[in-house]
């Protein structure tokens, strides 16, 4: 069997004993880079929090790995995985919930409007971090909480709430990324503020990829910032990696096909658009043009997963 690309670093599910839990929250700041802070937590919390990681380990047990795009559609148990060579390590999220300690929340940081959680378990080196999408502040802060003891008294301190079931990502110390949650996936790693200003570094990676005009490049730039499927396209033609080398004869061919004027958009050996044709060439690359086999109507698609 030929190896996969993730088989030197995804765990064996069955293996692997989830211990020595800690807890991360994170939000965005006003630079829109993530900080995660570490709440502590007693041992009574710490093993009801191994809840949800285990029955993501359950899920992950009987679950299908498959290679993982911005665009993949996952099916009932298969999850998506994507190698550490495609994740931006710079980025804030990664390397605060990679810390091996993070700072301790602060009193006042509460009032954060938090973007995830993170249940880390594992020794040092081996560590899983299972990330939850979610505040555990948002469906209390506007309630008026009491506690009943002799008498009825309103609670002063912070209160959070967790869900106990499967986790929507999990992320593998010094390895990939495991999807389960594709929106959360989006958020957090396509569309935050964060990644959004590194557009421009996409759009180049591109070019040196397939050749574009200088217009074309900045036409692709300016749309990319405002449009996330502009955004997630471009990630998944990188992500793939089959325009590598590809004769501009390939695409002059397929622009044929799905009429579109190849005279019109291959310029002196590059190719060109504007604004408003970004989203039809960049379709194209990402093979998202197709006709029906039996009504030969044109369709795109939006989702799509190898097989």
């Amino acid at each position: 069997m030929t190896p996969r690309s993730w088989d030197s670093w995804l765990p064996n599910w069955s293996d692997f004993r989830p211990l020595n839990l800690h807890l991360l929250v994170g939000w965005e700041g006003s630079t829109h880079k993530v900080q995660v802070r570490r709440v502590p937590v007693s041992a009574h919390v710490a093993s009801d929090l191994l809840t949800p990681v285990v029955s993501t380990l359950d899920y992950l047990k009987v679950g299908v790995a498959i290679q993982y795009s911005p665009e993949t559609e996952l099916r009932d148990l298969e999850y998506g995985v994507v190698s550490r060579e495609q994740l931006d390590l710079e980025s804030s999220i990664i390397r605060g919930v990679e810390s091996i300690l993070p700072a301790e929340i602060e009193t006042t940081e509460w009032e954060k409007p938090l973007l995830f959680y993170a249940l880390v378990v594992g020794e040092p080196n081996q560590r899983l971090i299972f990330v939850r999408r979610s505040n555990p502040r948002a469906n209390v802060t506007k309630r008026y909480f009491t506690m009943f003891e002799d008498v009825l008294s309103k609670i002063e301190k912070p209160i959070l709430s967790f869900d106990l079931d499967v986790m929507d990502l999990v992320l593998v110390q010094n390895g990939g990324l495991v999807v389960i949650n594709p929106k959360v996936h989006e958020r957090l790693f396509e569309d935050s503020p964060e990644v959004t200003a590194k557009i421009g570094n996409k759009v180049r990676e591109l070019h040196s990829v397939i050749p574009l005009t200088d217009d074309s490049l900045a036409s692709l730039e300016r749309v990319a910032l405002k449009n996330s499927r502009a955004r997630s396209r471009i990630s998944s033609i990188l992500s793939r990696g089959h325009l590598s080398g590809l004769p501009l004869a390939n695409i002059r061919k397929a622009m044929k096909r799905h009429n579109i004027d190849p005279n019109k958009h291959i310029k002196s050996g590059k190719i060109h658009f504007e604004d408003e044709e970004v989203m039809a060439i960049i379709q194209l690359l990402n093979e998202d043009l197709s006709f029906g086999e039996l009504s030969a109507q044109e369709f795109v698609i939006n989702k799509k997963s190898p097989r």
